[in-house]
Order: structure tokens, then C-alpha cells, then sequence
């Protein structure tokens, strides 16, 4: 604000001045009426807002109420400067003031409007100190705040995979060996909201039939961008959950994007965003998004953003076999390499208006410690996925109420059973060759089958028929609650 103009009307010399600076008009203006000390209180001026450092100590030094004159003197001596120092100022400010005492208001307005200077404090080395219990959300895959990336092409069932692991967090539950702290789950879905319903459903239909208490899973399935967005979405989540250490989940980063994934001015605004929800929230926002062309160059998009990741998890899936493969490829605590696969489970929802089933799916899968579990021979057992896809294919397809026999007179709860043959011809039909020998690689395929048996007793029922037919049905899930 430049106070010259009013300052020559007034001085009617014609001459030049030297302009006041909104700062020095203000503080002129307090010392010569000290009740504009409150106008400036009411529009929240602070000493912050004045860039001049002998200014702000002035303001600074001024009690909450207006002072008797002598108080005001004394604060000018307490910083150095007597009071016959500021009265060209507070000549040149009085002026004004009867000329235009809007002019005060403008000046104090300009000041309060200016954004305030960050107060850095400088942490002595004694109190730096970490926080015990606070690192993860899901052991030696999740940080329990910062941002992280799952990633993989099209058609790799990152969603789905991201929904199974969402929903162990919602409810607490282990995840395939890992711990897991329960948290609540913000779901930005911003594509296939029809579909996450079904899926949702799906997961509801396997897993909770008899949950009864409530979950703290929340669905935003309305267009927003996240730069744009970002202030509507944290003040929605702080009114509507119990937002301490919520996991923020936007599916996909494409299309809660503005401009182009490559630019790095667009990429670093939308990291920004990203960071002020982690911030406010105090919470871990996971980015849903593509690779690129080739999965094996990383996520899609700017450099940036590689940079800003806490974690990044690439979700691939076999054209084969169907398997779902998710690694975990970065993180900054902990090691990298977790692999844990999964296949898709179909589930019926229900007919449609021509009696035809609807279907979705949910994921079915093991962890690291099962995924880099050995044979007799040392080497990986990779066809327990191949098993699990077969066996649930065959399930739906030719599967039915089998009451399983615990003792003579005692009957468990009634199982999906199907015959183990039917099982079989599909594990070899669906299990990729290993060699170019037909003989040699069915001989492969039939010891693959034998060792997954073998290895995983646990995971499958079985029961001979008394006509010779073999059984074969899935145990239920071990979840730790």
C-alpha cells in the first residue's frame, strides 16, 4: 500500500514525500490513537504478517489491550527506539487518519491478508526420538503413514486385490501371515462403482455371513480431484469417521488426475495433495494406478512420483493360469520381494430378469510364507495357485451340498464338495508345460499335483464316498480377529 497520495492531498505543500509502507502506517496510526491497536487484534493481524523486523518487534511487544501513552513509550524503549524516532511517522500517519480513516482499515487488511511465515523449530539432537509401534499398518508391507503405489496393467485384478487387503485392515484381520492394525478405510472409487458394489457383495457373501458387528469401510464413488478436491475430502473424512490413522485408498490415479501423468508441474501438485490429506490426517494414502506398456519399467507417469513412495506393490496376473501375482517391489522400511498369490474365486450373487446367475469374484491366496514354501526337492511349490483355480472352477461349475461326517451321528455345517477327478483333469489342463516332451511333461504336471497335495493338507478337505469317489472342498480361511 502506498500512503503518499493521501499524504500530499493533506499536506497541500505540493512537494514530494516519502511514501509510508502499510507496516509503518499502521504502527503510526497505534501510536496515535491507541484504540486502533483493537482494530487490529479483530482482523488477527500478528507480529508474523510485518516484514519488518523492528516493526514486528514493536507490534510484537504490544499487550492485547490498548496501553495508557507512557506503556506505549515504554515498548519503544524496550526495543531500542525513543519515541521522538517514530514521530515523522506518526506525524505523516495522523494526517491521513483525519483524512481518511478508511484508509486504516485497507492498510490493516493488507497486512492480515499476507500469508504468515513457517515457525521451524530446530529439534535438539537429545529429543530426537522415534515412535515404538507406530511403523506399520500390515507388517513388512504397509507403513502406518506416507503414500504408497499398487500398480499393475489392465485386467491384472489390482482392485480386487486391493479390496481384499483393504478389507483385512478394516476388520483386523491378519493378512496371510502378516499383522495387521486395524484401521478405517476411505475407498475413493472413481471408475467401476456397478462393479464394486458386485465385488463388495462378493466379498460379503464368502467372508462375513455371520459378522455382526460393524465395519469401518466407507465408499466415495463421486468424480473429485484430488488437487482440486483434496480440502473437501479431508474435512468429509474428519466429520464423518474416526479419522485418527485412517488408510485413504484413490482408485485410480488416472482419473482422479488434472493434466498430463508425465509433466513433472502436474505430477509434483498432485503429490502435494497427496501429501496435505496424509498430513492432516495423519494417515497412508494408497494410489491405485497402470503401468505402462511394460510392466517391468514401473508405474506409469513422472518420475516424481517414485520419489515420494513409502511403498510400491506390483499386481500382475498370468494369461495361463489366471494366477495373481502382487510383489512387493519398494519400500522404505524392511525388505522388498513379499510375493503373494492369489487366484479368483467366483461367487454367485443371484439371477437377473432371465434367470441367468450374476457372478462375482473374491480372492482366494496364500502369503510369503506359503507362496516360498518347498518341495522335497528345494524348489518352489508353484502349483498350489493352479490347484486353488481348478478347484474352485470346478466347484462352480459341478460342485454340491456335501455334509461333511465328523463321528458316527455328528455332522459338521454342509460344504461345497466336488469330485476329485474333476479337479485333477483341470490342474492339468491349466498348469503351463515345462517341457517340450509330452511324456516327460505329464510325468512334471502329475508330481506337481502330488506335492501340493502333500504340502498343503491343511487347506482342503477330503472324504471317500462309499462308492469309491474322492471329495475334495476348501477349509475355511484361518483369520486371525
Amino acid at each position: 500500500m502506498n500512503i503518499a497520495t493521501g499524504m500530499n492531498t493533506v499536506n497541500g505543500s505540493g512537494g514530494p514525500l516519502q511514501p509510508l509502507t502499510a507496516e509503518q502506517f499502521v504502527i503510526g496510526c497505534i501510536f496515535h490513537d491507541r484504540n486502533w491497536l483493537i482494530a487490529t487484534r479483530a482482523a488477527g493481524l500478528q507480529a508474523g504478517h510485518f516484514h519488518d523486523p523492528a516493526l514486528r518487534a514493536i507490534y510484537a511487544a504490544l499487550p492485547d489491550e490498548p496501553p495508557e501513552q507512557a506503556g506505549l513509550v515504554a515498548v519503544l524503549a524496550g526495543n531500542g527506539m525513543p519515541f521522538e524516532a517514530l514521530s515523522p511517522v506518526y506525524g505523516l500517519a495522523a494526517r491521513v487518519v483525519h483524512a481518511n480513516p478508511d484508509a486504516v482499515y485497507q492498510a490493516i487488511g493488507e497486512l492480515a491478508a499476507r500469508p504468515l511465515p513457517k515457525t521451524i523449530r530446530l529439534i535438539p539432537f537429545n529429543e530426537i526420538a522415534r515412535t515404538p509401534g507406530a511403523s506399520y499398518i500390515v507388517k513388512g508391507l504397509l507403513p502406518s503413514t506416507g503414500m504408497a503405489v499398487v500398480y499393475g496393467p489392465p485386467k491384472s485384478g489390482k482392485t480386487y486385490w486391493a479390496l481384499d487387503l483393504m478389507m483385512h485392515i478394516a476388520l483386523g484381520w491378519d493378512y496371510r501371515g502378516c499383522r495387521v492394525k486395524q484401521r478405517p478405510v476411505v475407498y475413493l472409487l472413481f471408475e467401476g462403482a456397478d462393479d464394486f458394489a458386485d465385488r463388495v457383495e462378493a466379498y460379503r457373501r464368502k467372508h462375513l455371513r455371520d459378522y455382526g458387528a460393524d465395519i469401518p469401510f466407507y465408499l466415495v464413488a463421486v468424480p473429485l480431484q484430488i488437487v482440486a478436491d483434496h480440502a473437501a475430502i479431508i474435512d468429509a473424512i474428519r466429520q464423518q469417521t474416526a479419522a485418527a490413522g485412517v488408510v485413504v485408498v484413490v482408485d485410480t490415479l488416472n482419473r482422479s488426475y488434472t493434466g498430463s501423468e508425465s509433466k513433472d508441474d502436474d505430477m509434483v501438485r498432485y503429490i502435494q495433495a497427496c501429501d496435505a490429506i496424509r498430513d492432516a490426517l495423519h494417515c497412508l494414502v494408497i494410489l491405485v494406478h497402470h503401468s505402462g506398456k511394460d510392466p517391468s519399467k514401473g508405474a506409469r507417469g513422472h518420475s516424481a512420483l517414485l520419489a515420494a513412495l513409502d511403498a510400491q506393490i506390483l499386481v500382475t496376473r498370468d494369461k495361463e493360469t489366471g494366477v495373481i501375482t502382487a510383489e512387493l517391489e519398494y519400500t522404505r522400511r524392511g525388505k522388498e520381494g513379499a510375493k503373494f498369490v492369489s487366484t479368483l474365486e467366483e461367487i454367485c450373487l443371484g439371477q437377473d430378469e432371465d434367470g441367468e446367475d450374476e457372478k462375482s469374484c473374491v480372492i482366494n491366496g496364500e502369503g510369503p510364507e506359503k507362496t516360498h514354501a518347498k518341495n522335497s526337492g528345494g524348489r518352489p511349490l508353484k502349483g498350489l495357485p493352479v490347484f486353488r483355480a481348478a478347484l474352485n472352477e470346478m466347484i462352480a461349475a459341478y460342485g454340491k451340498d456335501h455334509p461333511v461326517l465328523v463321528s458316527p451321528g455328528v455332522q459338521s455345517p454342509v460344504v461345497m464338495a466336488v469330485d476329485y477327478e474333476l479337479v485333477r483333469a483341470e490342474f492339468l489342463r491349466r498348469y503351463p508345460p515345462s517341457s517340450d516332451n509330452p511324456a516327460r511333461d505329464a510325468d512334471a504336471k502329475r508330481k506337481t499335483l502330488k506335492n501340493v497335495i502333500k504340502h498343503n493338507a491343511g487347506l482342503f478337505g477330503w472324504e471317500t464316498t462309499p462308492d469309491g469317489k474322492q471329495l475334495v472342498w476348501n477349509l475355511p480361511e484361518r483369520q486371525t480377529r
